[in-house]
């Protein structure tokens, strides 16, 4: 009898009557604070993504055009060097493809740098 009582408490459904139990109905409260946490949580790290890739689109163009102070500025931000752009390259890479007379050596300097840590 005493299991009877526990598993009514603690959200047991009568399969003959179909009756929810009082503990039933909190466990189904908590599930549902469950669900609305780990939505949020799948909200938040979707943002987070968001704000990468859009930090991985701004070093990618802060590299093309030479800026090492914007560059290391995005990477301080969180920007990950080692996304890749539509064509695939990796910021690095477009530093090496821009490289003109040593026009990126200190980006690409600064980015070999940050890829060892």
């Amino acid at each position: 009898m005493e299991l009877l009582g526990y598993m009514f408490d603690f959200g047991y459904e009568s399969p003959s009557t179909g009756e929810t139990s009082p503990g039933s109905l909190a466990v189904q409260k908590l599930r549902e604070k469950e669900l609305l946490r780990l939505k949020t949580e799948m909200q938040q790290i979707q943002r987070i993504r968001d704000e990468s890739t859009r930090l991985g689109d701004d070093l990618h163009r802060a590299v093309e055009s030479g800026n090492a102070q914007l560059a290391m500025q995005l990477l301080r931000l969180g920007a990950n060097p080692c996304q890749k752009n539509a064509r695939g390259q990796t910021p690095r890479e477009v530093a090496m493809d821009h490289n003109k007379n040593g026009s990126h050596s200190a980006i690409l300097a600064r980015l070999n740098a940050h890829c060892r840590r």
